[in-house]
């Protein structure tokens, strides 16, 4: 597992994703989710990546691990919401500092997500899925 405020998946860039999902709390905003997983092609791995305590968090973890504490939460498939199907991997990175809290950014070669707080100054906010055009970035 990493965490930390700042870095970037560099092992992952130029891998194409097979599925990229992620889980929200029904009781939240309709755009925040708590996790999202990457399943790679040709991989039985999942990539589950999160923000908590203002820092990012990445792990590898087989099918049975990568989701197994949000039972009860609604699952979304991103790949369908964004139009993001089957993409490459550009880069991943998470980006934060002491005084910044952390942001992912999902760029890929059909599309980008981000995942931030919704109030950037509150580690305890809900965290938000956005989906990014490349100009955004």
């Amino acid at each position: 597992m990493i965490n930390a405020d700042s870095f970037q998946a560099t092992e992952l860039f130029g891998e194409t994703i097979r599925r990229i999902v992620a889980y929200r709390n029904p009781e939240e905003p309709p755009n925040s989710v708590e996790v999202i997983g990457l399943l790679i092609r040709d991989s039985v791995y999942w990539h589950r990546f999160f923000l908590d305590a203002g820092i990012g968090f990445w792990e590898e973890c087989s099918e049975s691990d990568v989701f197994y504490d949000f039972e009860g939460f609604e699952r979304l498939d991103v790949s369908k919401r964004s139009g993001i199907v089957q993409p490459r991997i550009i880069s991943i990175t998470c980006a934060g500092d002491q005084m910044t809290l952390s942001s992912f950014t999902f760029q890929f070669d059909s599309g980008s997500v981000r995942l931030s707080y919704s109030d950037l100054e509150n580690f305890d906010s809900p965290t938000m899925l956005d989906f990014v055009s490349h100009d955004e970035l």
